[in-house]
């Protein structure tokens, strides 16, 4: 049998290493390219060490050593080495006690990895020791490594069901072969626990004929399942809800949500073909493009919301946002009447907020995320995204962030660039964004800090698996507080979804009337807690004064000149590009110069 051992070379000159099969290659990459020689010394000693635990494992095996990194190896490296040795070697494993967390492009990675895997050759690789998820451990066809306390010898491993990591094998300290100068070494770490289970799966080939499964990897997990002294079947977690078709579409109420909808409704994944209100606020009849800003003559007009059952036969889905403000101030509780109404009708029922208690109507959706959604198959290990990702972030609420993320999205698509996408506004797969976890007003998440930002890597994941060119992401408002005299105003849910976007460009909204040095600590904060910079503020040209009520605001557009002459002051002090939100062409031009 022999084996590909992708590592820093062996050192063959080790005294215990003198009498067994082994041939050393060095390679080097460029392009994509790859140059290959015969020889090399390993100088470091992680691939003397991981060498020796197999051999002590299977002594018999033919080991092609492939010296290829001191420190550090890249995706676009590894892909064309395992590309290099696929085409040129018949082996029975490629074993790499090496990955990545980052690669450049997945798909891609994950086919050739599939590829060989059908050839006959396993694929076996360790997961990073700080916790990261690794390419290309974490792929299907690779049988993926880390290590456990429990595991004190070397053939104890612990079998894992339903999950990426598919093996823990042991990785505490111990003794291995080391360098030239130092000829052993005690260490740890999954390097270790993946050459245990190579080791493993190799003596267990040479009891077999092997040759004749017509499914290695498979044959392979059920002999390591079999041979292990534990096994952990992880639960698998419900995916992260979607809808689907929207058709002919209703919308109630006229509220802030539902007016993001009718500002981009050319962008709804449907047609919006009836808008609903209440008569209390007296907006019966007028039409859309008299009550909110459009950028075309949408003349669609609002209906009574009591003659709903009429226009039923017409609609295929009845959007309802946020009610209880609608039910405070009518005393009718719209949602449940609603509900009824669809159910009678057979329409589907998307609801911003929850839905009803004790519903028992299937045909409704709600893209609330809760604890059932938690991926614990994956041991908190975090994906680190290869695709570039801009995050829209806010000082405040009503100031277009959501506007923002949707116009730059169409900006982007429109200059041929492959736009993924992922916000926080319930309303926002209505508009075909991938993924979306609702944190807003009426959202009522009830999961610890932690287990959001599992959430929101997980989809961010779900995102990057799509292959775009960049991932838009859209966050709440107040990343810092102005001030903590009330528990409400600690931004927990903000700051942990900041953590988990880790962007690598940031767009901060800002109003007219913030203070000059909040906007400062609010980038300062972002910038230091994640590794992205803030490369543009958009301010919005809406001025509001308080009026006599404590919540109550009037606002008023301000005039062109002004705004210039803002644009300019704030850019000067701040030091950052500043625009108006509205100027979406320069705003996402600075965006793509950025990353280019």
């Amino acid at each position: 049998m022999k084996i590909a051992l992708v590592d820093t070379g062996v050192n063959k000159s080790h005294p215990q290493l003198r009498n067994y099969n082994i041939v050393n290659y060095q390679i080097e990459t460029q392009g994509g390219k790859v140059a290959i020689k015969k020889g090399g010394e390993d100088d470091y000693g992680h691939g003397t060490a991981v060498c020796g635990i197999i051999l002590n494992h299977c002594p018999e095996v033919e080991v092609l050593s492939f010296q290829m990194y001191k420190s550090g190896i890249d995706s676009e490296d590894l892909f064309a080495v395992l590309n290099y040795i696929h085409f040129h070697y018949t082996v029975s494993i490629i074993h790499l006690s090496i990955g990545c967390q980052m690669c450049c492009d997945l798909n891609k990675f994950k086919l050739l990895c599939h590829e060989i895997v059908e050839s006959g050759c396993l694929i076996v690789a360790a997961y990073d020791n700080e916790g990261s998820m690794s390419y290309p451990a974490s792929f299907e066809c690779v049988i993926g490594v880390d290590w456990s306390n429990a595991c004190k010898g070397k053939n104890d491993t612990i079998f894992i069901e339903k999950s990426k990591i598919n093996i823990l094998a042991k990785g505490i300290n111990q003794r291995v072969l080391w360098n030239r100068d130092s000829k052993y070494m005690i260490v740890s770490g999954s390097s270790f626990a993946a050459a245990h289970v190579t080791g493993i799966i190799l003596s267990k080939m040479a009891e077999s004929d092997h040759e004749k499964n017509t499914n290695i990897l498979q044959e392979t997990l059920d002999i390591l399942r079999n041979n292990s002294f534990e096994t952990i079947n992880m639960s698998i977690p419900e995916d992260t809800p979607k809808a689907s078709s929207y058709g002919n579409i209703g919308l109630f109420p006229l509220n802030k949500e539902i007016e993001s909808i009718l500002c981009f409704h050319d962008q709804v994944i449907g047609e919006i073909t009836h808008i609903f209100d209440v008569r209390f606020f007296g907006r019966i009849g007028q039409k859309i493009n008299e009550l909110i800003y459009t950028k075309d003559d949408y003349d669609i007009e609002v209906e009574n919301v009591e003659y709903l059952d009429k226009f039923l036969p017409e609609i295929d889905t009845m959007v309802i946002g946020f009610t209880e403000e609608i039910k405070a101030v009518v005393g009718v509780d719209y949602k449940n009447e609603i509900l009824e109404l669809c159910r009678k009708e057979n329409v589907k029922c998307f609801f911003l907020d929850e839905v009803p208690e004790f519903c028992t109507y299937r045909n409704v959706y709600s893209p609330k995320i809760g604890k059932r959604h938690i991926r614990v198959d994956n041991f908190q290990k975090l994906r680190v995204i290869g695709i570039p990702i801009l995050m829209i972030a806010g000082t405040s609420s009503k100031q277009g962030k959501f506007s923002l993320q949707l116009s730059l999205r169409k900006y982007f698509e429109e200059n041929f660039y492959k736009v993924g996408q992922w916000a926080t506004e319930p309303q926002a797969q209505l508009f075909g964004i991938d993924e979306v976890l609702p944190t807003g007003y009426g959202s009522h998440l009830d999961l610890p800090e932690k287990e959001l930002i599992e959430i929101v890597n997980y989809q961010l994941g779900n995102i990057e698996d799509k292959g775009c060119d960049i991932i838009i992401a859209g966050t709440q408002s107040f990343q810092l507080p102005y001030n903590l005299i009330h528990a409400n105003m600690y931004p927990a849910f903000q700051n942990a979804i900041i953590s988990a976007l880790q962007p690598d460009a940031i767009l901060l909204c800002v109003n007219m009337h913030d203070e000059l040095e909040y906007i400062r600590r609010t980038i300062n904060y972002m910038e230091a807690v994640t590794m992205g910079k803030v490369v543009g503020i958009a301010v919005f040209p809406v001025r509001k004064k308080r009026t006599w009520s404590a919540t109550e605001f009037v606002s008023s557009i301000v005039p062109v000149d002004e705004i210039k002459f803002f644009l300019a002051d704030l850019e000067e002090k701040i030091k950052v590009k500043t625009f108006c939100i509205d100027d979406v062409e320069q705003i996402g031009n600075t965006v793509i110069d950025y990353f280019e």
